[in-house]
């Protein structure tokens, strides 16, 4: 290219910078947009502005071929990392619906690379906006420009950045030892995106699926995030222990502030394996864990008064703290709450100490016949699952 027809294109890159910089931010934000209603998340997404020593490198070369700025189309783009390489190609779905795509500019570099080959694998498009949102006053300007959006895997991503560190950019520059190797390693990165991507749809299966082996088998279906959410806020033992305790406390039960990894971390410390275990353990003793609750809490500070709700499954987190006191041994409750990181460093002696005391004292008014533990309310909930 001659020195005038690129200098001109610098004085119109010049010009324009700013201007790409909003085009990519705008691409990027509506690119979020999109995602969100997709129910697709990203790692990243981030809009670039190629520099102005990258462009003039770009346009002396002597095979370019660029009569004007717009010809070249990544001078703004859009880098978006995926978590699962599955994720690229339902992403390319909605790129391809959303924008005008330049397929003669776009090439899918996965099917470009050879069998027996390393290197950068992703999916590139370059796009511009299409005529409906042109007519839209916040994407009018943008008419004309085109943008590149790069679509890989997070472990494409490492794979491209440490491959950009090492140097070795084509395929031949590398030793024939270490290209072996470079080999290998594609095929086991290759191996771990295709694993990830079964992990996924497996937990997404058994997420549906635990529902119906709780009800049919509870003694099988060990504890974990699924199962425990989906016992607590679908089963009715869980939501009529939590409704009696929270009535009684003039509290009503908030759904959107629901902790299941806690849970799961405080039952597994209490030694409960199962859903049924768990329902087992509710049903003997939530005559005791309402009247612990009762009194923890008529102890407390005021820091109740704050909220006028609590989170669901609140029974189970009273039950294991009742279950760790069952001995009578404030070593056995402290070492619960240690691990079950419940309170503070500081807390922890004095709680143990309450906690056990309020147990104790519960567990031998009910041994003297009051009746106080074993009452159990009517309604839903009065079956285990």
């Amino acid at each position: 290219m001659d020195s005038e027809l690129s200098g001109s294109i610098i004085e119109a890159y010049d010009r324009n910078a700013d201007k790409y910089l909003a085009f990519g931010a705008k691409v990027a934000g509506l690119v979020r947009e999109l995602f969100e209603a997709a129910d697709i998340r990203a790692h990243s997404i981030d809009a670039r502005l190629k520099n102005r020593d990258s462009l003039f490198k770009k346009v002396i070369r002597p095979e370019a071929e660029y009569a004007q700025l717009t010809d070249i189309t990544d001078v703004a783009g859009l880098r978006v990392i995926t978590y699962f390489a599955e994720d690229v190609d339902r992403i390319a779905r909605i790129i391809a619906d959303e924008f005008e795509v330049d397929w003669t500019h776009s090439v899918d570099k996965r099917e470009a690379i050879e069998s027996d080959r390393f290197g950068y694998v992703s999916l590139h498009f370059v796009v511009s906006v299409g005529a409906a949102r042109l007519q839209l006053m916040e994407y009018r300007r943008f008419a004309g420009m085109k943008l590149e959006i790069q679509i890989r895997s997070i472990l494409q991503h490492a794979w491209a950045e440490i491959e950009h560190d090492l140097g070795y950019k084509a395929h031949l520059e590398v030793p024939r030892e270490v290209r072996r190797r470079f080999s290998r390693l594609s095929g086991l990165l290759e191996l771990v995106d295709t694993e990830f991507n079964q992990i996924r749809r497996t937990l997404s299966h058994y997420e549906v699926q635990v529902a119906g082996q709780i009800e049919l088998s509870p003694d099988k279906v060990l504890i974990d995030r699924a199962s425990v959410e989906n016992f607590v806020i679908k089963g009715q033992l869980v939501a009529a222990v939590d409704s009696d305790i929270a009535r009684s406390l003039g509290r009503e039960i908030n759904y959107n502030n629901f902790y299941p990894e806690q849970l799961v971390q405080q039952l597994t410390h209490a030694g409960l394996k199962t859903i049924a275990d768990i329902s087992e353990a509710l049903s003997d003793h939530r005559g005791l864990v309402k009247a612990f609750v009762l009194e923890w809490l008529d102890q407390a500070d005021d820091s109740i008064d704050t909220y006028d709700w609590l989170p669901p499954g609140m029974s189970l987190f009273y039950l294991c703290i009742v279950l760790s006191a069952k001995n009578g041994s404030v070593h056995e409750v402290y070492n619960y709450l240690k691990a079950s990181i419940a309170g503070h460093d500081d807390e922890r002696p004095l709680m143990a100490q309450r906690i056990v005391g309020i147990c104790s004292r519960l567990m031998l008014l009910n041994r003297k016949g009051t009746g106080m533990l074993t009452a159990q309310p009517d309604g839903p909930g009065a079956d285990r699952v």
